[in-house]
């Protein structure tokens, strides 16, 4: 948060006896200030009001116009009349247009490229219409597009700047408005659990010592790699890059982000899907993510659709998919028992170094939490930390500070990805079809996450945040920022004898008793 200074008081004024004089001159003209009214009843005085001079004055101004002996007055007639100097006149009869309109005259500054203001306004007109949802992304492919088009030879001047864009919605009188708007309540008496997980994390991230292997590994750790060891003050049994957060998010067909671009004034504003149902859960996204910000783990998807080797979705159209992202198939689109099951075998275990102790952070769906899931995860030597029920919102990493830029970024693209569909005329005129969504899905998810790559700062933070991969002698105590809870209290009193013995699950599967609550 950037805090801005208040300026600093000046000195006080001094009385008028301690000032210094200056030199004092004459004024060189007069200073005078007329009302609109006077302004008004000067210029209608040289419109309407008509003097008899028989003798036409051929010095006369070419402004003056003779009928019958009667013409205009002067602009030196009026000055006198008025009694205001003869050059402010002349200055107000130049404006007359201006100070006598009925409504303020709008800029007759005309914009630099006409005809591709004119049409993607009215572009904009048919999607608001028609109901579609209008983004920044939509304006900026469609302008592009639109400058190619009408001036070809320029094609590299338009760069669909923030100030072109701004004047552009201000002449036209486009805003943004919001479809819909939900609220969030935080639960109740959740200081409790929230320190009684704090103290989970801080009793288990001790270094123990560790059992010997029953055999040696097949892959003994390089030199190299154990420098962190070594540098690592105090111990800390689980290195960021072996602390995993999973976290399954539901990923539509369409993304209408809750608000678009219409037309200032407009009382009712919807929003039309491409079709029904699209804009609701159609994927699961699994998304990995460890402490150290790196994406050590593909993208998971898992979309809606008969399972192999039934259902022939995948064999039909996974050679489009990105390749950055491994994809799954069920009747509901949702994560279960036996999906989790295969990730866990398939890529995390793989990934997990038999020489370090590993930490899976997750919320408490049931099929976390089944017999073949403990199971394996004991057998493996992973221990899970899983988040309290209605507790993801404040100790969960994705869901404090990653999950709003990801959702961002993957409406972002989808925009794109849409905005140059409906340029292209073979593609535009045929409706979408499902295979063409779940296409656009792995690639911007694929999309979003090297975004996310790069924010490894973002991703660390997240997690020291909620109180997890933070050193085990408290000294980084200070990062931890859970909302609605002070620094002053968070309390790890007794973390040394935190109960984990819920259900029944063995020691290395230690899972404090709040779960049950």
């Amino acid at each position: 948060m950037q805090v801005t200074l208040k300026p600093k008081r000046g000195p006080k004024p001094k009385p008028p006896s301690q000032r210094k004089s200056k030199p004092f001159s004459p004024l060189k003209r007069k200073e005078e200030t007329y009302s609109h009214d006077k302004k008004v009843r000067v210029l209608l005085f040289l419109l309407n009001h008509r003097i008899y001079d028989p003798k036409p004055n051929t010095r006369g101004s070419q402004r003056v116009q003779w009928s019958d002996g009667y013409r205009q007055p002067y602009l030196s007639e009026a000055a006198k009349w008025f009694l205001v100097n003869e050059q402010t006149i002349k200055v107000w009869w130049k404006n007359r247009e201006k100070i006598l309109g009925v409504v303020p005259e709008q800029s007759t500054w005309r914009p630099r490229w006409p005809e591709l203001e004119d049409e993607l306004f009215r572009r904009f007109a048919q999607h608001r219409s028609e109901r579609k949802i209008v983004t920044v992304a939509w304006f900026r492919t469609t302008a592009k597009y639109l400058f190619g088009k009408f001036y070809p030879e320029h094609s590299q001047l338009f760069g669909f700047s923030n100030a072109w864009f701004l004047n552009f919605k201000k002449r036209h009188r486009i805003v943004k408005r919001r479809l819909t708007n939900q609220a969030q309540k935080t639960p109740e008496e959740y200081l409790r659990i929230v320190n009684s997980f704090l103290c989970f994390l801080r009793r288990n991230t001790q270094l123990r010592p560790s059992p010997p292997p029953a055999e040696p590994p097949k892959f003994p750790p390089k030199p190299y790699e154990k420098i962190p060891d070594m540098l690592d003050s105090p111990k800390r049994r689980f290195h960021n890059n072996c602390i995993l957060n999973v976290d399954e998010t539901p990923v539509p067909f369409e993304h209408t982000g809750g608000s678009t671009y219409d037309f200032e004034g407009e009382k009712t504003v919807s929003g039309k899907t491409d079709r029904s149902g699209w804009n609701k859960r159609k994927a699961t996204l699994l998304l990995p993510i460890f402490a150290d910000g790196l994406g050590w783990l593909k993208l998971k998807l898992i979309f809606e659709g008969a399972e192999p080797p039934k259902g022939k979705i995948l064999r039909r159209e996974g050679h489009l998919y990105h390749p950055g992202v491994t994809v799954e198939f069920n009747p509901t689109a949702y994560n279960n028992e036996k999906l989790f099951l295969k990730w866990l075998n398939e890529e995390v275990i793989p990934c997990k170094r038999p020489y370090r102790e590993f930490m899976l952070v997750m919320d408490v769906a049931s099929f976390h939490k089944t017999d073949a899931v403990t199971t394996l995860l004991s057998e493996k030597n992973i221990l899970p930390a899983m988040i309290p029920p209605s507790y993801t919102s404040l100790l969960q990493p994705p869901n404090v500070s990653i999950n709003n830029p990801f959702k961002q970024w993957l409406q972002q693209f989808a925009d794109d990805w849409i905005a140059e569909r409906d340029l292209d005329p073979e593609r535009s005129s045929k409706p979408w079809t499902p295979t063409e969504k779940r296409i656009m899905i792995t690639h911007i998810v694929a999309k979003a996450w090297d975004r996310l790559q790069e924010r490894s700062d973002m991703v660390e933070k997240s997690f020291y945040t909620c109180g997890i991969g933070l050193r085990p002698n408290g000294s980084e105590e200070y990062k931890i920022s859970i909302k609605n809870v002070k620094q002053e209290e968070i309390d790890f009193t007794n973390w040394e004898i935190a109960s984990n013995d819920a259900e029944g699950e063995a020691q290395n599967q230690e899972i404090a008793n709040v779960y049950d609550d």
